[in-house]
């Protein structure tokens, strides 16, 4: 089957959802970070590109004529018969883009669609999709199922969460006994990541060593700058303790599930502090406070849990073990592959 990718240039979701149609034995165009993934597109392309099928050079001609300065977050432009050489459509939600669906809808409403989120919608964009998830073949697909809560909310059909390569993020050690946290651009979402939140502990905590890792944060004095994917996946190894952040109102980060697949203790929000109005925060459903991870509603929780995973070396052990089996049952590179063939089938039968 072929498959257009219309991509909201989230750049690791778009890099493993492509890997996984490969891995389904379906071919590929997407029209973001990786439209030619052996000349990827370099502004928002935080990781090394683990993709093997080639650019099916007539479609990107075809498509760049289309589409002559292409930009991240730059509205696509489609046409009828470029679409038509494809079998399916998937579209990939970006907040900010909330028109980029009626944008490409006239193009692709004849095609079978897939219209997949990653927990940053608001009710504004669901009100969208619902006007016209009755007017095609729309299967929506969701990260999580608390994205429903949102007023107007367009529904789902599935919830599949991407997958984190179990054979890549693994072996946790713990062998610098520091506080490691990725966060890009700290200073402008600081109250979707709780910011202020987090220099106040590391204030209460001056003792101890913190490692703040993230894009766009060059305000930022506390960062230390962008780790690459093989640099990231070691920091999560070596970490001592990993604390989270969290990003309103998504369901979870990409951050945090490639800790919990390593193996790292994590310290996380609960559900006051990770929620916002409506709550689609989806961790404390996900996993046992106490068991797989430290979850905490106030300053002195956190900081009580941080000490106590980095100064009680079994604890940190056990946890970690445990949020890794989680992790395992999942997200797992073979589960997700396995959820998006159901999908497929379904969207296409």
């Amino acid at each position: 089957m072929k498959v257009l990718y219309i991509s909201g240039w989230h750049s690791t979701l778009e890099h493993d959802e492509l890997n996984v149609l490969t891995h389904l034995g379906h071919t590929w165009f997407s029209t973001g970070l990786y439209a030619d993934p052996d000349n990827p597109i370099k502004e928002g392309y935080w990781r090394e590109s683990e993709l093997t099928q080639k650019v099916d050079t007539k479609v990107l001609s075809e498509f760049r004529k289309l589409n002559p300065d292409l930009k991240p977050y730059k509205p696509l432009n489609l046409s009828k018969e470029f679409v038509d050489q494809f079998d399916l459509v998937m579209v990939v939600y970006c907040g900010l883009l909330d028109m980029e669906f009626f944008n490409v809808w006239p193009h692709i409403k004849h095609k079978p669609v897939i219209w997949r989120t990653y927990a940053q919608q608001s009710p504004k964009n669901e009100q969208m999709v619902s006007s016209l998830v009755d007017k095609g073949n729309v299967t929506i697909v969701r990260v999580s199922e608390t994205e429903t809560r949102l007023p107007n909310s367009a529904g789902m059909d599935f919830a599949v969460m991407g997958y984190v390569d179990e054979n890549k993020y693994k072996k946790w050690s713990g062998s610098k006994h520091n506080v490691l946290t990725f966060n890009n651009f700290f200073s402008r979402r600081s109250y979707v990541s709780n910011t202020p939140l987090y220099r106040r502990i590391r204030t209460r905590m001056h003792d101890y060593s913190f490692s703040l890792y993230g894009g766009y944060n060059e305000d930022v004095d506390i960062c230390l700058g962008r780790l690459d994917s093989n640099e990231q996946v070691k920091a999560y190894k070596d970490c001592g303790v990993y604390f989270a952040l969290g990003s309103k109102p998504a369901a979870l980060t990409y951050n945090l599930q490639e800790a919990t697949m390593t193996g790292c203790p994590i310290v996380t929000f609960g559900e006051k502090l990770g929620s916002s109005r409506p709550s689609l925060y989806a961790v404390p459903d996900m996993f046992e406070n106490g068991t797989e991870m430290f979850m905490g509603d106030t300053e002195e929780e956190l900081v009580f849990f941080i000490k106590t995973l980095l100064d009680t070396p079994d604890v940190a052990k056990a946890m970690s073990k445990a949020v890794r089996k989680k992790a395992l049952e999942l997200y797992s590179k073979e589960s997700i592959i396995k959820q998006w063939g159901e999908v497929i089938d379904c969207a296409v039968e």
